[in-house]
């Protein structure tokens, strides 16, 4: 939203100043966490990203092999490493959760699920 006045200044040098104070632009936002001193909704950190877009890539793999096999533990396991990452900003955790989804779906297939 923007709110601005005009300025009646008799000189173009003061109508530019005075209507730089009078004009403000309010950016409504919605900001979740601190990272790096200030607060963002989205986390731009270039090794973030490229883990949550490894990881998501996996579980889209995942997905469509227990979708097209009608497995279900591939096709649960998809799901959850498509999703996750958006919800984890923390490196080793989001690492962690991934090691611990596909050991957990190792197991059930080795179990016969």
């Amino acid at each position: 939203m923007v709110l601005c006045q005009s300025s009646q200044a008799g000189q173009e040098e003061n109508k530019l100043k005075a209507s730089n104070r009078a004009c403000k632009v309010r950016v409504p936002s919605v900001r979740l966490r601190r990272s790096r001193g200030t607060l963002s909704l989205v986390d731009f950190d270039a090794n973030h990203l490229l883990l949550s877009l490894v990881v998501s890539g996996i579980g889209f793999v995942l997905f469509m092999y227990g979708k097209k096999q009608a497995r279900m533990p591939q096709l649960v396991t998809g799901i959850v490493m498509s999703l996750y990452p958006y919800l984890v900003s923390n490196l080793l955790l989001q690492g962690g959760i991934a090691i611990l989804c596909i050991g957990v779906c190792w197991w059930l297939v080795r179990a016969g699920f």
